[in-house]
């Protein structure tokens, strides 16, 4: 009996929601879907906006280019460094190197101001998008004076980016070092080498005079699907008027001829040389920041 009056005072204070209530509730969710919908429309189309804007900027600074890339003439070779002085046998660490000549426009032809003389260059953001089988990679300054020589400096290496010493065109430079003059006037000079491609490579010393090129490769019998890579970087400009430009710069390391009027075929036969000069797809982008 008792279980049953409890029973009887609990529905009594049973909870009813009034339909109009019901219907009111259900109207703000409706009002609630329908401005988060709105919001969302108008927040993607100020974003579509503030893009289209931002973009034909960029479009409007890049119309008319201030700094552009003439050519790029590449030399490729092999060498050997040698392990010890000239003994019965050679002993000998393989590496494969092509020099990089990046020629850039200023656009000098109405004359120089501060908008097409610079401040500051440099060389940023290395990468080798297909890493060779063999070897190790590595990119670094070339004095000009040294460009298509089989060697390279240690100290030369770019480890993180390469910073040029701007200098007036009256200045002498010091091409042992990454000087450069703030007209453009001369290449800027890198130079590509994929070290220890094969180590303590043993060859007889007959007394004839050993070539350091890339015949040496032949001998070791590398295949030169093996050492295919190619790199990227960065050109970084700054004019004065304090301007920031940026190029990037992606090559695919040559090792054989692709044209039929050459003389040699490969890098196997001693050495290749490259000329670019459709170079439509790099460009200086003005920096909006």
């Amino acid at each position: 009996m008792l279980s049953r009056r409890k029973n009887k005072r609990v529905n009594k204070f049973r909870f009813h929601v009034p339909k109009e209530a019901f219907l009111f509730l259900i109207l703000l969710l409706l009002i609630a879907i329908f401005c988060l919908i709105f919001i969302h429309i108008y927040n993607t189309r100020n974003l579509r906006s503030n893009f289209e804007k931002d973009a034909l900027e960029v479009a409007n600074n890049n119309s008319t280019p201030i700094f552009s890339l003439d050519k790029i003439y590449m030399f490729s070779g092999g060498g050997a460094v040698n392990n010890n002085n000239p003994k019965p046998i050679w002993d000998l660490n393989l590496y494969q190197y092509t020099d990089i000549a990046v020629y850039i426009n200023n656009h000098s032809e109405n004359g120089l101001s501060s908008e097409n003389t610079i401040k500051e260059l440099y060389i940023s953001d290395i990468s080798y998008g297909i890493y060779p089988e063999k070897g190790s990679p590595t990119l670094l300054y070339k004095d000009i004076n040294d460009f298509g020589k089989s060697n390279f400096i240690e100290e030369n290496i770019i480890h993180d980016n390469l910073k040029y010493n701007i200098i007036d065109t009256e200045s002498n430079p010091d091409y042992t070092k990454p000087n450069i003059h703030n007209t453009l006037d001369l290449p800027i000079t890198l130079g590509f080498v994929n070290k220890d491609i094969k180590t303590n490579f043993a060859v007889a010393n007959t007394n004839d005079h050993l070539i350091f090129d890339g015949t040496l490769l032949k001998k070791a019998h590398i295949n030169l699907s093996s050492i295919k890579t190619s790199v990227s970087f960065n050109i970084n400009i700054v004019n004065n008027k304090n301007e920031n430009f940026i190029c990037n710069v992606s090559l695919e390391i040559p090792i054989e001829n692709d044209t039929d009027n050459e003389n040699t075929n490969s890098i196997l036969d001693g050495y290749i040389k490259k000329e670019l000069t459709d170079l439509s797809k790099y460009v200086f982008y003005k920096k909006t920041f």
